[in-house]
């Protein structure tokens, strides 16, 4: 009986007992042949078939034939899937596979099930391919190093004869089962634990967008929707009335119809930037003021209720938004659910250990996606990752959805590679991973680019960031969040000039001893482009900081420079006819993000501002450098810029531009704003001209504005920065009694007159004044200022720099 037990347990290791061994190929030759079923072979199966057919002749030099069943003659062979001579494998675990031996014959299974109407090869779970992966690991060495067009990426160690045990057994259920997100291709998928859950139904994390959807329901039922500010929302994101009963029925028909459609786990998740309804019944759901509270018991009601008719089948409930935190009327969940955590730290099941979750956990997996302050820069140290795979089997996660991952290959595939070794083999040691990819993959240039991968680690480890943003922040998703300090902070930190030319420097020395394999002529070029990003990003970042530090005009124009020819780089780029930038290979060139997310280093916590969020050729031409700016009363009118970003790429800015002069005396101050070529088509010339003109000093400082028919006059009463101020503040009451005065003196040109007793200054020469006009014509059709702020955090601070004025 003990003899048993050990040898089963041997078996389940994938270990074999002391006997012969099969010699599968030698010396360039092999009796063996790939055997696929006759009927139905799919193209997966088709190309899993030559991928292991490829990797032993690249390991052995022996070339096998793929061949279907019926034409197989009874010789050695290596059985792949659903052949007819395997006979019953028995129900299998998900993502479950195996390796065996039968006397000459190698049987690859695993399983296959198929699960939904979809005839897709994503709707059927892929163990047949896992298997042939894990063979090819074990017995040729065999790694997919990165996602090339076919098999560019495929590593195999060359060896005279590939022999396996006679006894040889292997079977194995992934600790993680399913690892979805954006996919790259079924060999680097197979290779790296990337397995798809046909059968878990998810929406991306958001059932009730399908549940419930506005384009079907709003216009007959709008009541169905939440109420916020006293309207019914209409919102993309489906923001639901989760009071009323036949929303709370539809909900909860959306999982039941995913379960009776056979699939063994269906998504229960509220709406992205979830907002609650304001109505008087949702106030008083369940006698709980908290709406996240609310939602937990809705979902738990509607999980008990499943039971009933799917006791074998679980019900996955999103912990995110809203609901990121534990319920807190409750801790026990019906023997249905499986709790999906969104996102989940190194900390998360401390919160959960009191709570009963019959099903255990999933996650979402934030750690690589651009949408990180690193935006689509490298993200994470070794430290890290191998902390992360190591937890996430300490934690008995079994299913990751990997959110936005695998924006930057050339530089991250290594760090991709040591995170998805160690999610199958949490004990690798991580630097030793990383040696071994840089090795298999860079040959005799191995020693400068682990040299690259190193330094880049030490940068990272240095500087980082230990817990993810909150990306469920209704502001951050409508894009009305500040600048991020920290973000830029860490960049600048991590990417110093120093650091930069150190890499250009191995990269170089790298170059001259690669070899002049299928891989480097695929990889190389990809490795050189992510470079050249992470490079005028940081030269542009550093130029950002350049002016931050001392804003003059040189200042300006080298970052205008700089963030034009990074914005030459991005347009460079290969595109589809929507613009997204083209694969290389199942690589996704920067994500697949539009020009617009890559000019601006990403999304959400990962976006740059200025000068990343918009287009400088009309800056870039202009030759204008507008920070740091002096006028002198009665010099030579100067040009204005379009005020934000945005109005920078307004091409009347520069086309029928704003110019502004100052004149002075005694008396008064007289402020010009004109349009020497006049007004573009569509603007209505009886509109004329609206500007403001901010001046003081000694930090008092005045707001004057008007058009042709009014002018007023306001004291700033907060300062952008001070007690939290998002930006300059002129709320307080208007100051009576203005003697300052607007006149259009001809179309096209409007003249502000502001007596010196206003502000209660008597002027002298030479005299220095805080000063910036900022003028427009149409309604947005030209928004323009004259000294502009580079370091605009949001919407309500693009006036609260300010230039010098100085009295002749």
């Amino acid at each position: 009986m003990k003899k048993t037990v050990f040898t089963l347990l041997l078996l389940s290791l994938g270990m074999t007992l002391p006997g012969a061994e099969l010699v599968i190929a030698e010396k360039g030759k092999s009796a063996y042949s790939i055997v696929i079923q006759s009927q139905g072979a799919d193209s997966w199966t088709l190309r899993c078939a030559r991928l292991i057919s490829e990797t032993i002749f690249r390991s052995t030099g022996a070339r096998l034939p793929v061949i279907k069943e019926s034409q197989w003659k009874n010789t050695p062979a290596i059985f792949l899937g659903d052949v007819k001579a395997l006979g019953e494998k028995g129900k299998l675990a998900h993502a479950e596979h195996r390796i065996e031996v039968r006397g000459k014959n190698i049987f690859l299974y695993g399983n296959n099930t198929s699960y939904g109407k979809s005839r897709s090869l994503y709707a059927k779970e892929q163990g047949n391919y896992i298997a042939a992966a894990e063979f090819l690991r074990r017995f040729c060495g065999a790694e997919m190093l990165f996602p090339g067009k076919d098999l560019e990426g495929l590593s195999v160690k060359t060896q005279e004869k590939l022999t396996v045990p006679e006894k040889f057994r292997y079977a194995r259920t992934p600790a993680v089962r399913y690892n979805i997100g954006r996919h790259h291709g079924l060999y680097y998928d197979i290779f790296n634990g990337h397995f798809i859950a046909p059968w878990y139904r998810q929406y991306g994390g958001h059932n009730y967008v399908v549940a419930v959807p506005v384009k079907k329901y709003f216009k007959t039922n709008p009541e169905y929707f939440a109420l916020i500010k006293g309207k019914r929302s209409s919102n993309i994101y489906n923001h639901l009335c989760i009071s009323n009963p036949t929303v709370q029925k539809l909900i909860k028909e959306n999982v039941a119809q995913n379960l009776r459609a056979g699939f063994p786990m269906a998504q229960l998740s509220q709406s992205d930037g979830f907002r609650p309804c304001e109505c008087e019944n949702c106030a008083k759901l369940f006698g709980v003021k908290d709406f996240s509270e609310k939602l937990w018991i809705l979902h738990r009601n509607i999980a008990a209720e499943l039971y009933k008719e799917f006791p074998n089948q679980s019900v996955c409930i999103i912990s995110y938004g809203p609901t990121v935190r534990p319920p807190k009327t409750f801790t026990k969940f019906p023997p249905n659910v499986c709790i999906e955590l969104a996102p989940w730290t190194f900390n998360s099941l401390k919160e959960w250990s009191k709570y009963e979750v019959p099903r255990n956990f999933v996650c979402y997996d934030y750690t690589f996606g651009s949408f990180n302050d690193m935006g689509l820069t490298p993200k994470r140290p070794l430290s890290f990752i191998a902390a992360h795979a190591r937890n996430i089997h300490r934690d008995r996660i079994f299913g990751i959805y990997r959110s936005g991952w695998g924006d930057m290959f050339g530089f991250e595939a290594p760090f991709f590679y040591v995170w998805n070794t160690m999610l199958r083999d949490p004990k690798a040691n991580p630097e030793a991973v990383l040696k071994d990819f840089c090795q298999r993959l860079y040959g005799p240039a191995a020693p400068e680019m682990e040299k690259l991968c190193f330094l880049m680690n030490s940068r990272m480890e240095k500087f980082d960031l230990t817990r993810p943003g909150d990306f469920n922040d209704p502001e951050l998703l409508a894009g009305k969040v500040a600048e991020n300090p920290r973000q830029i902070q860490l960049l600048l930190n991590r990417w110093t000039p120093d650091v930069l030319k150190k890499m250009a420097q191995l990269l170089k020395e790298a170059e001259k001893k690669l070899p002049q394999t299928e891989a480097i002529k695929f990889f190389w070029p990809v490795v050189k482009r992510d470079f050249e990003y992470l490079q005028l990003t940081m030269r542009t970042l550093n130029a950002r900081e350049a002016l931050r530090r001392n804003t003059n005009g040189a200042n300006f124009r080298e970052l205008v420079e700089s963030s034009a020819a990074r914005n030459k780089f991005i347009a460079a780029i290969p595109r589809d006819k929507r613009g997204i930038p083209l694969k290389t290979g199942e690589m996704y060139s920067f994500a697949g993000m539009t020009t617009e997310y890559i000019t601006a280093n990403g999304r959400l916590r990962g976006a740059l501002t200025f000068p990343f969020t918009g287009d400088v050729t009309g800056l870039q031409k202009s030759g204008i450098a507008a920070c740091g700016r002096v006028i002198r009363t009665n010099s030579a009118p100067q040009q204005l810029v379009g005020y934000t970003p945005k109005f920078n790429a307004v091409p009347e800015v520069w086309s029928h531009p704003l110019v502004m002069s100052v004149s002075g005396d005694e008396k008064a101050l007289t402020v010009k704003v004109e349009t020497p070529k006049g007004y573009p088509a569509g603007v209505n010339p009886k509109s004329g001209l609206f500007m403001r003109v901010f001046v003081g000093m000694n930090g008092k400082r005045y707001r004057f504005q008007g058009n042709k028919g009014y002018c007023n006059v306001q004291l700033r009463k907060a300062v952008c920065g001070v007690n939290n101020a998002p930006g300059d503040s002129y709320s307080g009451p208007r100051i009576p009694n203005t003697k300052a005065r607007t006149k259009e003196t001809a179309p096209g040109t409007l003249v502000m007159i502001i007596p010196w007793s206003d502000m209660g200054i008597t002027p002298a020469k030479g005299q220095k004044f805080d000063f910036n006009v900022y003028a427009q014509y149409g309604k947005d059709q030209a928004c323009a200022i004259w000294e502009y702020n580079p370091f605009q955090r949001n919407w309500q601070n693009p006036y609260d720099r300010a230039g010098t004025l100085i009295l002749e």
